[in-house]
């Protein structure tokens, strides 16, 4: 996934995030999937998330 806003080009890790914040892979794939609805981040298929 990429942020649209000011880190443009930014990648996110499911993995990392998970690490990062000690949830588990469906809060974070949760929370990444209504940020990508509210046009926060843009999710790119097969290039890691």
């Amino acid at each position: 996934m990429k942020s649209s806003k000011e880190s443009r080009g930014v990648s996110l890790s499911e993995k990392i995030l998970v690490v990062r914040f000690g949830l588990s892979n469906n809060s974070i794939r949760a929370g990444l999937e209504q940020l990508v609805k509210e046009g926060w981040i843009e999710k790119i298929p097969r290039v890691g998330n």
